[in-house]
């Protein structure tokens, strides 16, 4: 499926999934209401979550979803190790973004590669952000790097955050300064031209990341 689905999208380099066993996503949320599914988390297919994410997590059933630890295979953690770079994405922060971080020991690994790191946020409203300002968005995304290492040093999972304060309408505020207190560079250039807005111009982010590597 994953071969099939590269080929459609013109996909370049390795394209795997974090983990290939059979599991279920799981989200918990602050006022105690326990989903299961992705398409119940995205506020996609079903009406948007009404209270902050507290917890996420993979299960091996729907009808008991306690938690379950997974590892990364050898050759996972291989890729990740000698990448040119590391970046976590726009996109649906916990069902996107945050779950390719739950196997464990995968900041570890992440913190074993000496290359750039990088967060981009979303530009437009990510209704799995609910509740969240972007310095509690940076530090959940730490929070799941550093989950089974606390002492892992946040400049070794997190390097960049690139942003474009002229052209974009961010649905938050963006710290500059608490995140440069992280000890994290804060990259603002153009990402959104007038064709692409709302969203992010792909070349002009490609062009961006390639200089980095």
């Amino acid at each position: 499926v994953l071969f099939i689905f590269r080929k459609l999208v013109e996909s370049h380099g390795i394209v795997r999934p974090i983990t290939n066993k059979y599991l279920h996503l799981v989200a918990e949320l602050e006022d105690g209401t326990r989903l299961v599914g992705q398409h119940n988390i995205t506020g996609r297919e079903v009406k948007p979550i009404a209270s902050p994410i507290r917890d996420l997590y993979l299960s091996e059933s729907t009808i008991d979803p306690v938690p379950v630890q997974i590892e990364l295979t050898k050759s996972i953690s291989k890729l990740i190790k000698k990448s040119d770079l590391i970046c976590y994405p726009m996109g649906s922060f916990y069902t996107s973004v945050l779950a390719n971080l739950l196997p464990t020991n995968i900041g570890e690994n992440i913190a074993q590669n000496s290359s750039p790191k990088i967060f981009i946020p979303n530009t437009t409203k990510d209704s799995e952000q609910f509740g969240m300002n972007f310095i509690m968005v940076i530090n959940k995304l730490l929070r799941f790097l550093q989950k089974d290492n606390r002492e892992i040093v946040i400049t070794d999972v997190l390097n960049f955050v690139i942003i474009d304060s002229k052209n974009a309408n961010y649905p938050f505020e963006i710290s500059i300064e608490e995140i440069k207190h992280m000890g994290v560079e804060v990259i603002d250039t153009e990402l959104i031209t007038q064709e692409s807005y709302p969203f992010i111009d792909s070349e002009l982010l490609i062009k961006v990341l390639l200089s980095l590597t």
